[in-house]
């Protein structure tokens, strides 16, 4: 048997915030964006710790272009892929480390 890679997979959805007249604003969603990154174990891909991924999403505001979000989440460690999808499921996908 070769040799193994375990990857955790974070699925992150997006929204529009529009104006409701009746609650204020509604999140609409507009896509979603998801992250692969290399684990050291089956139980640490179970279990992924992704708080630098959603803090790296955060820090990009409420508009952010799908350029910048990979570009921020493909600066951070062990990351394998990175897709952003709009709501009909086309987008982009980058393998920061493609051999």
């Amino acid at each position: 048997m070769g040799q193994r890679l375990y990857e955790s997979m974070t699925r992150i959805p997006l929204y529009e915030h529009v104006p409701n007249p009746r609650r204020g604003w509604d999140a609409k969603p507009i896509g979603c964006v998801r992250v692969w990154r290399s684990e050291a174990s089956l139980e640490a891909a179970c279990e992924p710790d992704n708080a630098d991924i959603l803090l790296a999403m955060t820090a990009l505001g409420d508009t952010p272009t799908p350029q910048q979000i990979i570009a921020a989440i493909e600066q951070l460690d062990r990351i394998e892929a990175v897709e952003v999808l709009n709501e009909q499921g086309n987008g982009a996908l980058l393998y920061p480390n493609w051999e």
